[in-house]
């Protein structure tokens, strides 16, 4: 089944009409009907709000789709959903890699004591051998691991010789 066929099919079991699918995402009814007569490709915003709008997910859209540009739009999906954009002072946008955010949870675990323990193998978990930050995160958490084993070490002993004082 093509994505024209499954959209028609999601949409129909849904009760909408192209119409009001268009209204919704805010393009032409024409757009909708190329769409599902195969002669139109959705990008990936109106892909992820038809996702949204028809209560299915994006790979259940996609499924078995092989032509290139569905294969471009994975690409496109799988990029987006792994960045995140924060908007700053003066309306700039700054986009950070969840990479980059993981990297940046084991620098804190580091800092603050008791987070180690739990934030670096929330870290490990999560952090993947394609991200750039693999090594430098990896071996930042081995380090956070270390220093707060240490610190646990010398909280213990520090307490024990006041307990025994």
């Amino acid at each position: 089944m093509s994505l024209g066929q499954r959209l028609k099919f999601i949409r129909e079991r849904e009760n909408y009409s192209q119409r009001e699918i268009a209204e919704k995402l805010g393009i032409s009814r024409q757009s909708i009907s190329k769409w599902e007569n195969d002669r139109g490709f959705p990008d990936y915003d109106n892909l992820l709000k038809l996702s949204s709008l028809l209560n299915v997910s994006i790979a259940e859209l996609l499924e078995n789709e092989t032509l290139p540009r569905t294969k471009k739009l994975i690409s496109e999906v799988c990029d987006k959903e792994r960045t995140m954009t924060i908007e700053v002072s003066n309306g700039k946008k700054i986009l950070i890699e969840d990479c980059q955010i993981l990297l940046f949870l084991s620098v804190l675990s580091c800092v603050v004591f008791p987070t180690g323990f739990i934030v670096v193998p929330y870290v490990l978990h999560e952090i993947e051998r394609i991200d750039r930050y693999y090594g430098l995160t990896v071996l930042i958490c081995v380090g956070s691991l270390l220093v707060n084993l240490y610190y646990a070490y010398f909280h213990v002993t520090f307490f024990l010789d006041l307990i025994l004082l």
